[in-house]
């Protein structure tokens, strides 16, 4: 538990993480073109696992500071990967197959959204919070950082793009 004398605790970390969404959803809107995928993508996707994994290195009863910066933090990274992902699909998705794309998109997105809930709960009940919320920041730091870094083999044409306007 986070802090389990603190109720409203959790409140505050998702008003931070909401947040941290619009302003990235701003950034983005300004400057967000000038970058590719990767950093977009990957970006967002390290800011969430480093959130991810720092709420695992809290402390039980830990201050209002570290958890609404972790909160931003958290925000960020999700307006980030989601506004970029959305972008990405509407882009790069041939006017054929928008249709089936797109169901595909939601069809997973759905599966994930009950599936996760299930299998975060089993893991914790197994190992504990701190261990798997500190093991999956790690894991999604990781994937965010790849994407990143092999981002011009991911989306070549697009890093053309961001190359010829820098």
């Amino acid at each position: 538990m986070l802090a389990p004398d603190k109720e409203y605790m959790l409140g505050w970390l998702v008003a931070a993480a909401g947040a941290g969404a619009v302003g990235a959803i701003a950034l983005l809107n300004k400057i967000g073109r000038s970058l590719g995928y990767g950093l977009r993508l990957g970006g967002g996707y390290a800011m969430i696992g480093a959130a991810v994994g720092g709420l695992g290195l809290l402390p039980p009863g830990a201050a209002a500071l570290p958890v609404l910066l972790l909160g931003l933090l958290l925000g960020a990274g999700n307006g980030m990967f989601i506004i970029a992902f959305n972008y990405c699909l509407q882009k790069e998705t041939p006017p054929g197959m928008t249709g089936r794309v797109f169901g595909i998109q939601s069809m997973v997105l759905s599966t994930v959204m009950i599936a996760a809930p299930l299998l975060g709960g089993f893991l914790v009940e197994l190992a504990g919070p701190r261990e798997i919320f500190g093991r999956f920041g790690v894991v999604i730091l990781l994937l965010g950082a790849a994407g990143i870094l092999l981002s011009r083999w991911l989306w070549p044409a697009e890093q053309k793009r961001v190359d010829a306007e820098a």
